[in-house]
């Protein structure tokens, strides 16, 4: 069965109506950098998103950047971007991992990772996601807002390539995700390195250059609470 299937669907009917008129994402911070960024979130101002609702909270805090869903019936899935102008490849790096995760049930799931998007900030994203899943698994997928979901294509996401849960894996121990897109003629090549795990995936849909990249967070479980550090994005074009 395919992951995206065992990871997402079983929570996808009470949320479809909304996700079909809501865009995912966070409240973002328009701000446009030069390639390369990195960011340990040392600093004392944060260059990230920051909210705090009753739906999410985001920002940095305690040197990392967090991710908490309060609300996922409203909004289970959070796009975090920094922007940067258009290239045609990227290189994406950042330790990621799961800092609280109530009883999730039989169903429950959180997905965590990085992604890099091609759609102009106030539109619905285009691009793609690298995640982890609370299990060690993980999975290449195309994130496409500008289609309704479905159960084939749930919270907006095809998958492309996928690996197994790891034995003992654990999601509270920051794990170093390293993604890359690339256009190259007509397709798009994705890599995600997971340690020593490597995905790769090619995909002939229709992309544009790249113009974000950062955080993506979807969970279905309120009170999960995802955190990133030394985030780095480069050039990765000739």
């Amino acid at each position: 069965m395919a992951w995206v299937s065992v990871n997402v669907i079983p929570k996808i009917a009470p949320v479809l109506a909304v996700l079909a008129a809501v865009a995912a994402g966070c409240g973002e911070t328009v701000m446009t950098s030069n390639l390369p960024i990195s960011d340990d979130f040392s600093a004392d101002t944060c260059h990230w998103a920051t909210d705090d609702t009753d739906v999410a909270a985001t920002g940095c805090s305690d040197q990392q950047y967090r991710v908490l869903v309060r609300k996922p019936s409203e909004q289970p899935h959070h796009v975090v971007p920094r922007r940067f102008d258009s290239v045609n490849a990227v290189r994406v790096d950042a330790d990621v991992w799961v800092a609280r995760f109530p009883d999730p049930g039989a169903d429950g799931f959180v997905l965590f990772g990085l992604g890099c998007w091609s759609s102009p900030h106030g539109e619905r994203s285009q691009g793609y996601v690298f995640d982890l899943a609370q299990d060690g698994s993980a999975g290449i997928l195309r994130h496409d807002e500008t289609l309704p979901p479905s159960r084939k294509r749930p919270f907006f996401l095809t998958q492309l390539a996928a690996a197994p849960k790891v034995a003992g894996f654990n999601p509270s121990v920051p794990t170093h995700v390293t993604a890359s897109c690339a256009r190259s003629g007509g397709a798009t090549r994705l890599r995600m390195q997971i340690g020593t795990r490597v995905l790769e995936a090619v995909d002939h849909h229709p992309s544009s250059p790249f113009q974000a990249a950062g955080f993506d967070v979807l969970t279905p479980v309120p009170g999960s609470e995802v955190r990133f550090d030394d985030f780095a994005v480069k050039n990765a074009g000739s």
